[in-house]
């Protein structure tokens, strides 16, 4: 995010509500990007399975909208239960008298993209293109407004052509199994040339009814070998995106002194989930026992072995409740 002023001026401005997202309906414009989510993941390595890809596509239709000086289509939500990534192209009605700057960037930063897209020739600041083609420049935030809740969430972008822009965002959004509620918040913000200052133009709102992927489940692990004093048990939770790990903490100060790894019975990592998310994994199933590897988190220093069996219920599903 920018600095406090943003939001100082947040508070003091007008709310605006656009228009339901049935009125606004659109195609999928994206198809022969596939998904911009998975070319997102790309950059840390990894792969976004085409099975994801196509859920993806069947719990969520992109939808376009009017936002005034801009518009905006909603093109991907990814959501396992566990965690949120999302996607919005934004342009601007008029591009011969606006430009937009994504909200995760600043004014000095070319207009190429930070991953050398090179889809747009200019090699320009987007100060410079603003006051040098005499344009009103905008920064513009898309993304789930539970996010400000939440409190940590990374917002990313990369340009297209024609002065279009794909913005990311994610953050953890523990809903378990169940469909969740959520709102998009599109912020629209005039950008003072001179003084760098930010004016809030317009908040738009687009509440939405969100499916997780499927199959989702949870176990609960107890501690028979270890480490006890920290935690007595752990909660793992499969989605088709990731396999999350949860130690039930004791005193939750002690969750940001140590670090935990999944392993085999053989110490062997298991390999690493969507590197966005921490503590993940790519698991097949929930096994029948599970061990932990303890760390200190800032030494790296080995702790504690410990080794977890799964309670002889059946597999629960829901909300976790070590928030």
């Amino acid at each position: 995010m920018k600095d406090n002023n943003i939001r100082k001026v947040a508070l003091i401005a007008i709310l605006l509500l656009c228009l339901p997202l049935a009125a606004f309906a659109a195609p999928n414009t994206n198809a022969d990007d596939d998904s911009y989510l998975a070319q997102y993941m790309t950059r840390y390595d990894y792969v976004l399975p085409q099975t994801i890809i196509e859920q993806i596509q069947v719990n969520f239709t992109p939808q376009e909208a009017d936002c005034d000086l801009i518009r905006v289509r909603f093109d991907e939500i990814l959501y396992d239960g566990q965690w949120m990534y999302t996607s919005a192209s934004v342009w601007p009605q008029n591009p011969d008298e606006v430009i937009v700057m994504p909200g995760d960037v600043q004014k000095n930063d070319l207009v190429t993209g930070p991953y050398d897209e090179k889809l747009q020739n200019d090699m320009r600041s987007f100060e410079s293109v603003a006051k040098e083609d005499g344009k009103q420049l905008l920064c513009v935030y898309a993304y789930m407004k539970e996010f400000d809740d939440i409190g940590e969430y990374f917002l990313d972008h990369f340009q297209k052509a024609n002065g279009e822009s794909v913005l990311m965002s994610g953050a953890r959004m523990a809903g378990g199994c169940k469909a969740i509620k959520a709102t998009w918040s599109i912020k629209v913000y005039d950008v003072d040339l001179e003084t760098g200052k930010y004016s809030l133009l317009g908040e738009y709102l687009f509440p939405m009814k969100i499916l997780p992927l499927q199959p989702y489940a949870e176990r609960t692990y107890r501690v028979v070998s270890g480490e006890k004093d920290l935690f007595e048990s752990v909660v793992l939770a499969y989605t088709p995106l990731n396999t999350y790990v949860f130690p039930q903490w004791k005193e939750k100060q002690d969750r940001p002194r140590f670090s935990i790894a999944l392993v085999d019975a053989n110490d062997t990592p298991f390999s690493q989930g969507v590197p966005l998310a921490a503590d993940t994994y790519v698991l097949d199933t929930l096994p029948n026992e599970i061990f932990l590897i303890v760390s200190d988190y800032h030494t790296g220093e080995m702790l504690s072995r410990v080794a977890l069996v799964a309670d002889s219920c059946s597999l629960p599903t829901g909300r976790l409740d070590d928030e």
